[in-house]
């Protein structure tokens, strides 16, 4: 039975317009309500996957798309086969249920093909969420601060180093967007500039020193690809934006960045002079000793996740290890862990997962239409943000950093494509 064409049009519509809104509203809650945004990310998803069983929906993929997913299977097949031939433990297959998190952006990226949301869903989600951020923010930092929490760091619903990360990138996305905003009204430029202040000041007010590591990359790119992208004057501004926001909060010290840098300064230093451990610093090299060790006893597949544990665990009562990071299930970085958990198959997978999207959005960036210049430097930018962010901390070993980046990896082609076709 084929409806008529006025209920199908209506339809349509109506499909299009709520997953803009679903697209909208995630990145502005998953901050402030992990719950609340996650469970938007899904209902976005499972109305994905429904649809790809509606013949309309399944549009040929190009080649640029094809290689995206082609990074997102290798990355979830290697952990597939590494929990089916290394380590069936419950700690892998619960961590290879957070990496089948990826193969969600399959369907979704079918259903916003076929929809074709508009940008502003993205770009108004994207500020408003650094914002929103940024107030969450303060409020934790400042507004309820008293002499038990004088040293909180501000994580919203989150853990304080994903809300830095992800509040960070937002910021970044934000900035980058100044072109698009400019172009639809001159007073809209005040919308990226306050998020982008207020999405570094989250990052500022979380501590987290891992993400700041991403700012001098995330700027150079930034800068160089939007040269053709925002207009000199605009350019100029985001550069002064970027170093005057940079050296304030290196400057005052109620903010604590100064303080933190110096901190971990000291703390590798005492670290590889004193092999002191117990420090922030201290406990992540030794978690990347022991990780290297592991690996080199099991070079191309790796111990598997619940494998590590145990060889570190004997690494530690063998007095090889220090015992203060014998708690840790992992050694807070990722192409370390990687390289424990799955060997050099797994290391080559994940940096795929970064380098593929990171050349398809290469060559978004350099095309000749203005928006979906930006759309590929946007994604170029969130390519080289979790790149960095991976270096430090344990970014897929969290539910909520894999859904942000798949949620990244689906939309930003998608919103490409789409301008390009346009």
């Amino acid at each position: 039975m084929t409806l008529p064409k006025t209920i199908q049009n209506n339809l349509e519509l109506s499909l299009r317009w709520i997953c803009s809104a679903l697209v909208f509203a995630f990145p502005v809650t998953v901050l402030a309500a992990d719950e609340i945004g996650s469970a938007m990310f899904f209902i976005l998803a499972l109305m994905g996957i429904i649809a790809v069983f509606f013949r309309s929906v399944r549009q040929p993929l190009t080649h640029d798309i094809k290689l995206i997913f082609f990074a997102i299977l290798l990355f979830f097949g290697v952990a597939l086969l590494s929990y089916l031939f290394v380590d069936m433990s419950d700690i892998s297959a619960a961590k290879l249920g957070r990496y089948a998190r990826f193969l969600l952006a399959i369907p979704l990226y079918y259903l916003l093909r076929h929809v074709r949301i508009p940008q502003q869903a993205f770009w108004y989600g994207m500020a408003l969420g650094a914002i929103v951020a940024g107030l969450v923010a303060m409020d934790q930092s400042w507004w309820q601060q008293d002499a038990v929490s004088a040293n909180t760091r501000a994580s919203g619903s989150v853990n304080a180093i994903i809300f830095g990360d992800l509040s960070l990138l937002m910021a970044i996305i934000s900035l980058t967007g100044t072109h698009y905003f400019w172009n639809r009204s001159r007073w809209l430029i005040v919308v990226p500039i306050l998020a982008t202040a207020l999405g570094l000041t989250a990052s500022l007010l979380s501590g987290s020193r891992g993400g700041w590591l991403a700012l001098p990359a995330l700027s150079l790119t930034l800068l160089w690809f939007g040269r053709g992208n925002i207009k000199p004057w605009q350019y100029g501004l985001t550069g002064f934006m970027l170093v005057t926001i940079g050296t304030v909060a290196f400057l005052i010290p109620q903010l604590g960045v100064q303080t933190r840098i110096a901190q971990a300064a000291q703390e590798a230093k005492d670290y590889f002079q004193q092999h002191q451990v117990d420090t922030s610093t201290g406990e992540r090299l030794e978690m990347w000793k022991a990780a290297w060790i592991v690996f080199l006893n099991h070079p191309l597949v790796g111990a598997g996740p619940g494998g590590y544990i145990i060889e570190k665990q004997a690494l530690i009562d063998s007095g090889r290890i220090a015992t203060s990071i014998s708690e840790f299930s992992h050694p807070h970085n990722e192409y370390m862990a990687a390289l424990a958990t799955r060997g050099l198959l797994g290391l080559f997978s994940l940096l795929l997962l970064f380098l593929i999207p990171g050349r398809v959005f290469f060559n978004y960036a350099t095309q000749n239409i203005p928006d979906q210049r930006l759309m590929g430097l946007c994604g170029l930018i969130s390519v080289v943000a979790f790149a960095h962010f991976a270096l430090t901390g344990d970014t897929f070993d969290r539910s909520l950093p894999i859904t942000f980046l798949t949620f990244l990896l689906a939309v930003v082609p998608t919103l490409a494509i789409c301008e390009r076709q346009e």
